[in-house]
């Protein structure tokens, strides 16, 4: 992986993956092969806020494209803590065994989309794929 940027032209998915796990691998200072394409940013890796904008901002860096048109960075969430969440937190944090174990529905439906180091590589493939053409 280099740290400059790379035309469109050129993409492989398997390379774009490779590159994105390197970048999110020396900022979580991690062993690349700890980091998988399922590998959720938020859950397995606990990125938010700045940590996933300065990711995001490395990547948007090495293949010229842009995640503001994309629900990435609002998936992400912030670091901090709002007066506003607190309800919502002590909502979901009741209601979730009931969620789960009663009506039987998945981890990732009732946090909502995490975000998947595929999730990334698809977004970085469809922009290049756009400004290709």
């Amino acid at each position: 992986m280099t740290g400059n940027p790379i035309d469109a032209v050129q993409l492989d998915r398997d390379d774009v993956e490779q590159t994105i796990i390197a970048i999110i691998s020396r900022n979580r200072n991690l062993l690349e092969s700890q980091i998988w394409p399922d590998t959720d940013l938020i859950v397995d890796l606990g990125i938010a806020g700045n940590d996933a904008n300065d990711i995001l901002r490395q990547i948007a860096n090495v293949y010229r494209i842009d995640f503001a048109e994309t629900s990435l960075a609002a998936r992400f969430g912030g670091d901090g803590f709002s007066p506003r969440r607190g309800p919502i937190m002590i909502f979901r944090i009741l209601t979730y065994p009931f969620a789960r174990w009663v009506l039987g529905r998945l981890h990732r439906e009732i946090i909502g989309p995490g975000v998947l180091v595929r999730d990334i590589v698809d977004v970085v493939m469809n922009k290049a794929a756009k400004s290709s053409t």
